[in-house]
């Protein structure tokens, strides 16, 4: 009976010790009159992975990356250190937010994150017409 004890609370103490999972998106919010071309690479490793392209038309959304990884949800706060984002243009040009500053991501909801990364973590990236 107590070696049942002791296993049971040895498979308890290894469980709740593992850093947890937790998910994800990075999404883009194009809130400008202008299509916007973004040229990323999904890892950040520059070297090791071909380059992607995602068209965001006016006035609609899209999304980068869906990620997993280990970490705790709550402590996250990094939106771009989850990809390599190369270009981020209009027919204008580049745009002038920098999408590598993880200042200029938003997290809603961050304070209703939980440890246990059951809440995906949802970054957002808005470029409005200023941004142009």
């Amino acid at each position: 009976m107590q070696l049942k004890n002791i296993i049971f609370i040895g498979v308890v103490v290894f469980f709740t010790n593992c850093d947890p999972g937790m998910a994800g998106d990075l999404k883009v919010f194009n809130e400008s009159d202008k299509a916007l071309t973004i040229k990323y690479c999904n890892a950040r490793l520059d070297n090791a992975c071909d380059t992607s392209t995602l068209t965001i038309q006016p006035y609609s959304d899209g999304t980068l990356k869906i990620f997993q990884k280990n970490g705790k949800a709550k402590k996250f706060d990094c939106c771009p250190c989850e990809i390599a984002i190369l270009t981020f243009k209009s027919i204008l040009g580049p745009i002038k937010k920098d999408a590598n500053d993880k200042n200029n991501w938003e997290i809603p909801d961050k304070s209703k994150l939980k440890n246990n990364g059951k809440t995906p973590v949802k970054c957002e990236f808005h470029v409005t017409q200023s941004d142009l």
